[in-house]
């Protein structure tokens, strides 16, 4: 098999889409495009891919962002999801290895990530412990508040 990793397309819409919502987050194509545009637009949010055999089965999103109390530049993986029919093959972690060497090179200090805890018994917090990242649960919170009552979380 063929793996490729490369920047979204808007024409990957459909593609994203049904694996955005096997991440739990139904989105319809059109909706996806916008996404897609939004990432492609701004110099500090990427959108990658990854095809295998010319189909895209895996994407990961990411913003960059500077701390205003603090010199640290950062990286912020905004989602990551591999289609089911291939995950434990490697592919996350090749994602996850690719957008690291691209922050690198941009002169990120560090990366984070948010994952909802029911996560964890699917064995995701585990996964991106064995790449090397460290839950902060002792140090800092996620918190949130709906602007929009109808929006979610």
């Amino acid at each position: 098999m063929k793996h490729i990793i490369r920047e979204a397309l808007p024409s990957d819409c459909s593609a994203i889409a049904n694996l955005i919502e096997q991440l739990g987050y139904p989105i319809s194509p059109k909706e996806m495009l916008q996404q897609i545009k939004l990432y492609t637009d701004k110099s500090d949010y990427k959108v990658f891919v990854m095809e295998c055999d010319g189909n895209v089965v895996a994407v990961i999103s990411i913003i960059f962002r500077d701390h205003f109390h603090r010199k640290a530049k950062y990286m912020k993986i905004t989602s990551l999801v591999v289609d089911s029919q291939y995950r434990r093959q490697g592919i996350g972690h090749k994602l996850i290895e690719y957008v690291e060497n691209y922050a690198a090179n941009l002169g990120c200090d560090f990366i984070e990530l948010t994952s909802p805890t029911y996560r964890a018994k699917l064995g995701t917090h585990d996964f991106y412990k064995n790449l090397g990242y460290e839950d902060l649960g002792d140090t800092k919170r996620y918190l949130a508040k709906k602007i929009n009552p109808d929006s979610t979380y």
